[in-house]
């Protein structure tokens, strides 16, 4: 209920971890991921307002990924990525996909 007119932000602490799990057989590595993100404070963004960095942002992804290794170290990548869960986050589906050549110093 009061204006503050300052460039100084109350940043809120976040906890987040990550589980990784994977197959990897040959030329092929198959890795799994779950993360989850829990932010301790912040606000809610509100229908008249713009996100702002110290807005609670929640969220559990879960994405995956298949990558084989080809001659001459190059690798083909796909990988797929869906939030499952959150708060002030968007649930969303991302594909990548790459070539990488590996440089061996």
């Amino acid at each position: 209920g009061q204006l503050y007119l300052t460039n100084e932000v109350v940043m809120p602490n976040v906890l987040d971890y990550t589980l990784s799990a994977g197959f990897n057989r040959g030329n092929w590595r198959i890795p799994f991921t779950l993360v989850q993100q829990r932010t301790l404070g912040g606000g809610d963004i509100r229908r008249q307002d713009m996100p702002f960095v110290s807005n609670r942002m929640d969220f559990v992804r879960l994405s995956g990924g298949v990558m084989y290794g080809l001659p001459k170290n190059l690798s083909v990548q796909l990988g797929a990525a869906h939030v499952l869960s959150g708060r002030n986050v968007g649930q969303s589906t991302t594909f990548t996909s790459g070539l990488m050549y590996a440089l061996h110093l």
